[in-house]
C-alpha cells in the first residue's frame, strides 16, 4: 500500500508540475503580444515627443528670434562627413541667414539635438530618415484655402500654401496605428490619394503645394498623422509615413 501510495503521490506532483509549466508557457506567450503593443505605444510616444519639441523650437524661432518662414534652416551634417558645410548635401538655406538664430539644429537657434530614427519605429524595409519636404500641404491649416474639396485642394496651388513639415517615411504598421490612436483616438491609417511626392528637402524655397490628403478627409486640419503613401509616391511608395506640421502657412 505504501508503494502504491507513493507512486500516486508522485504522479499527482508530476501532473501539478506539468500544469504549472503549461500555464507559464501560455502566460509568456500572451505577454509577448502585449509587449509588442507596448513597444508600439512607446515608439509612438517618442515620435510625438520629439517632433513636438521641433515644432516648439520653430515657434521660438518665429516669435522670439523673429525668423521669417523662408529663413528657417534645417542645415546640419546631413551627409555625415563630420562637418557642416554650405552646400546642398547639408541642406543649407539658400537665403543664408546672417546668424544661426534661425537654425533648428544649432545651439543659437532651436537647439534641437539630432536623433536618428529608432529601428523599433520602422518597418525595416526602407533606409530612410527624417525628411523636410518642400511641397507638403494639409487642408484647412493656416490660410491655405479653407473649404476647398480634397480632390482639388492644394495641388498645383501657389507655394504660399506650402507648410513647413517634418516627415518620417518607413514607419511600421503597428507604430503607425499607435500614433493615430494616441493622437486621434482612432488607429485607422488613411491612404494618401493625392500622390504626394515629398522628394526634395526644404532649403528655404517653397515648391508648389502638393496636398497630403485622403478620401475620408481624416487628415483634414490635422497637425500630425500617420498615413500610407500612394504607390506613386517618389520617396517611399506604399510606405507608412508620419508627418508633423511645424509651421502652417
Amino acid at each position: 500500500m505504501n508503494n502504491k501510495g507513493n507512486a500516486l503521490f508522485l504522479i499527482l506532483i508530476a501532473v501539478a508540475l506539468f500544469a504549472a509549466l503549461s500555464y507559464a508557457i501560455t502566460s509568456s506567450s500572451r505577454g509577448s503580444g502585449s509587449i509588442d503593443r507596448d513597444q508600439a505605444e512607446i515608439a509612438a510616444a517618442e515620435l510625438i515627443q520629439y517632433t513636438t519639441s521641433i515644432e516648439q523650437a520653430v515657434n521660438r524661432l518665429r516669435v522670439i528670434n523673429g525668423c521669417e518662414d523662408r529663413f528657417i534652416s534645417i542645415q546640419r551634417d546631413w551627409d555625415g562627413d563630420g562637418t557642416i558645410e554650405n552646400n546642398t548635401e547639408d541642406w543649407r538655406n539658400i537665403y543664408m541667414p546672417a546668424t544661426e538664430k534661425c537654425y533648428i539644429y544649432d545651439v543659437l537657434g532651436g537647439d534641437i539635438p539630432w536623433v536618428d530614427p529608432n529601428p523599433t519605429w520602422l518597418d525595416g524595409t526602407t533606409n530612410l530618415t527624417w525628411h523636410y519636404p518642400d511641397n507638403a500641404c494639409i487642408e484647412d491649416l493656416g490660410t491655405n484655402g479653407s473649404g476647398i474639396t480634397e480632390t482639388t485642394f492644394c495641388d498645383g496651388s501657389p507655394s504660399t500654401h506650402t507648410d513647413i513639415v517634418i516627415t518620417l517615411p518607413g514607419i511600421s504598421q503597428a507604430v503607425c496605428q499607435a500614433l493615430n490612436k494616441n493622437l486621434h483616438d482612432d488607429a485607422t491609417i488613411p491612404v494618401d490619394v493625392q500622390a504626394w511626392t515629398g522628394l526634395t528637402q526644404f532649403d528655404g524655397a517653397f515648391a508648389s503645394a502638393n496636398e497630403i490628403g485622403d478620401t475620408a478627409e481624416l487628415m483634414k486640419a490635422k497637425y500630425a498623422y500617420c498615413f500610407q503613401a500612394s504607390a506613386t509616391t517618389t520617396i517611399a511608395p506604399d510606405a507608412y509615413v508620419f508627418y508633423h506640421v511645424l509651421w502652417s502657412r
